[in-house]
């Protein structure tokens, strides 16, 4: 059943559709849990061409293959194990499962990137030659820092790949309006002195190590979540697969689960998930899995044990509990910054000029030659030779 759009979606659509005809390639910045995918199923179907779709996730890959479904369209999909590309109209693929492939890459008239923020899929660009690109993200920002003298780097930016941006309504807009669940922000206080920032721009992960696994720090969490969200269906974020299992055991007396990369099989993942959907008190405690493309709607606790120089990542991590329900009453949730994320970046619900950073080259800052010392992990200049701290 093809999905009526809300105006805001159709306005932004629209502006989608009038932008791509004067440029070759355009970033369409929509917040998260407006509904960016039928957004861009909807563009698919009137554009009524031969396109692909790149995701970079099992989640995004089954969140469009459904909603294309829903609407009634045929869909083919690339994904690990594929023998061929499919001939159909319109292909979802894995981003990895297409490089491999990438020298049979038929002739497309649009490129899709979901998550185009992830920079995963510009590896295949040059594969796809006179392809118009329509990236889509909540958050078109880049961390990473390209250096460009001894003394000075460069924010990488959006529009290194994409000629121009469309945005559409901001979050705050979207909850005045009912399309979002308001965000209620708590905090806890912990030592953060220890936090030191490597080159590249984000905490270096002996510090996160150091900060997040503290007795004191553990105190405060486990303070935090037995006064604000016992009874909750909660999502923890940490810092690392080492702290996942230390944090699993912090609260092994609850009805929890951790998933990640190390600790987990991947084909553990769907039954966490069904686990964690069909659990009205499930805490789920995760390092980095589930940031995209993981629609369980009736979060009512988005917890951040953690501390991040991206502002991508904690947009993308607070809105996992911004989703509407009909399961439960939830005239909010909370979100709980237990890693002074919003003094770093502001409050998840901020208005941001996504077009100024879209475009912002001059971004620069004063960059020493750091290095990490190996024996305590401190950040110090090259030119010291030896750490002051050991």
């Amino acid at each position: 059943m093809k999905k009526t759009l809300y105006p805001h979606q159709k306005e932004f659509l629209d502006e989608i559709l009038e932008k791509i005809k004067a440029v070759d390639s355009v970033c369409c910045q929509l917040s998260t849990g407006a509904g960016k995918t039928v957004v861009f199923t909807e563009l698919v179907s009137i554009l009524d061409s031969k396109t692909l779709i790149l995701v970079d996730s099992i989640d995004l890959v089954n969140q469009t293959v459904d909603t294309f479904k829903k609407q009634g369209l045929d869909v083919g999909c690339v994904l690990a194990g594929c023998k061929k590309i499919p001939e159909n109209k319109v292909i979802v693929a894995m981003v990895k499962s297409l490089w491999n492939r990438r020298h049979k890459i038929p002739k497309f008239d649009y490129c899709i990137i979901d998550e185009c923020h992830c920079w995963e899929g510009n590896k295949l660009f040059e594969f796809l030659p006179n392809c118009k690109r329509i990236g889509f993200t909540a958050t078109p920002v880049r961390l990473k820092r390209n250096k460009i003298s001894e003394f000075e780097s460069e924010l990488e930016t959006m529009s290194d790949w994409y000629d121009d941006i469309v945005c559409g309504k901001p979050i705050s807009w979207l909850m005045e309006n009912g399309y979002l669940v308001p965000e209620k922000n708590e905090y806890f206080d912990f030592d953060f002195s220890g936090l030191k920032v490597d080159a590249s721009g984000e905490f270096t992960a002996q510090s996160l190590k150091q900060v997040f696994q503290s007795d004191y720090y553990k105190k405060a969490l486990r303070k935090t979540f037995d006064n604000l969200c016992d009874g909750k269906k909660t999502m923890i974020f940490s810092s690392s697969t080492e702290t996942n299992a230390i944090y699993a055991e912090l609260f092994n007396d609850k009805n929890v689960r951790t998933y990640d990369s190390v600790n987990n099989n991947a084909n553990e993942r769907d039954g966490v998930i069904d686990w964690f959907k069909n659990t009205p008190n499930a805490v789920l405690i995760n390092t980095g899995c589930f940031t995209k493309g993981f629609d369980v709607c009736d979060v009512e606790v988005i917890l951040m044990a953690r501390a991040t120089m991206s502002l991508a990542l904690w947009i993308q991590i607070a809105g996992r509990g911004a989703r509407k329900t009909t399961k439960i009453e939830k005239p909010h949730f909370l979100l709980i910054d237990g890693g002074n994320n919003n003094k770093t970046h502001g409050v998840f619900s901020f208005d941001r000029d996504w077009r100024k950073i879209f475009f912002d080259k001059q971004r620069k800052s004063f960059l020493l030659d750091i290095i990490e010392c190996e024996e305590c992990g401190y950040n110090f200049e090259k030119k010291e030779k030896k750490c002051p701290e050991c």
